[in-house]
């Protein structure tokens, strides 16, 4: 596993200074990866919320259509009956 080895950011915290990282300084860290299955794997999960989001959203709009349908049939029908 890799680990940063760029140590002065986290040190500057405990004087109560605020840790900034410049462009300059991204090329120092190393940024631990998960292995290639693990990584897969969040892949995966993610793509399965997307598409549970996308469902969602879609029968959202179905039933906001639904309702407004409702809505203009309830009151063009009371309209009618008057």
């Amino acid at each position: 596993m890799l680990i940063h080895r760029f140590n002065p950011l986290p040190n500057r915290e405990k004087t109560g200074q605020t840790s900034h990282v410049y462009g300059k300084n991204l090329k120092f860290l190393e940024i631990p990866l998960p292995p290639s299955e693990k990584q897969r794997e969040i892949v995966s999960h993610i793509t399965d919320i997307r598409a549970q989001a996308k469902q969602l959203q879609t029968e959202a709009a179905q039933i906001q259509a639904d309702a407004k349908a409702e809505v203009e049939r309830l009151i063009l029908g009371e309209c009618h009956e008057i």
